[in-house]
């Protein structure tokens, strides 16, 4: 079972672009990278829209190369003070609103993905797809899915997305739908992510988890929630799976 985002496609730019340009037609300063705005969203506390807007608007800045220096659970506990300390801007609610629809909107309404892995991927998940029964699980809109990353999409027997879902990741429900639906064991059975709530979803559902540094968690967040394996890429990690098929 596989994520996307992260995984198969990098949003890393349109992300930071989403949240940049609202903020800093308004004069806030963003003094963020991409890749400092891609990781610290893998911070569960600021992961959801509003809640990493409202840590911009506390000076979350200031505190970046602490929060992803520092161990996960050290980076929740700090993100948690910075959300309940007082704004640097002090912007009422209906603003940020605004703010964070204009985001949605530039988010969504754009093609900015990147591919990872690109071809490769397509014949790699063909020759899995010849010994292995393949899910996607991933909290994503379908529209979302078969707009970005439409091979995977048609290389998979099962797409369990964030519109049908019982519940979403971290909740291990979406798995157990795949798994359900493809009449697999959980304990023989791998889900492949890129985040912390990944591998607390994975675990939950009795699966193993493999992580990729493509998406929102270092290495040092998925070593310590439990990863079983960790690769570069998902083609690195697709080549190591396939090396011994036939």
């Amino acid at each position: 079972m596989f994520d996307v985002g992260g995984v198969f496609r990098d949003t890393r730019h349109l992300l930071w672009k989403s949240f940049k340009e609202p903020l800093e037609k308004r004069g806030i300063e963003f003094d963020f990278t991409q890749d400092e705005v891609w990781h610290l969203r893998g911070i569960h506390t600021i992961t959801g829209c509003l809640d990493f807007l409202l840590f911009v608007l506390r000076g979350g800045a200031t505190y970046k190369k602490e929060l992803l220096s520092s161990s996960y659970v050290e980076a929740v506990s700090l993100a948690e003070e910075i959300l309940s300390s007082p704004p640097i801007y002090p912007i009422k609610k209906e603003e940020i609103m605004r703010i964070a629809d204009e985001r949605r909107a530039i988010f969504y309404g754009n093609h900015e993905v990147e591919q990872i892995a690109g071809e490769k991927r397509v014949n790699l998940l063909k020759k899995l797809s010849t010994t292995y029964r393949i899910a996607v699980v991933s909290n994503a809109a379908m529209s979302s899915l078969a707009r970005d990353v439409p091979d995977v999409i048609s290389s998979v027997e099962i797409v369990v997305s964030g519109d049908i879902a019982e519940e979403k990741k971290p909740s291990p429900k979406p798995l157990l739908q795949a798994l359900s639906f493809l009449n697999a064991k959980a304990h023989n059975s791998i889900y492949v992510g890129d985040g912390v709530n990944d591998v607390i979803a994975a675990r939950a559902a009795g699966c193993k988890f493999y992580g990729v540094l493509t998406g929102m968690s270092n290495e040092l967040w998925l070593t310590e929630a439990g990863a079983d394996a960790i690769y570069d890429n998902i083609g690195d990690l697709l080549e190591d799976i396939t090396s011994n098929l036939p």
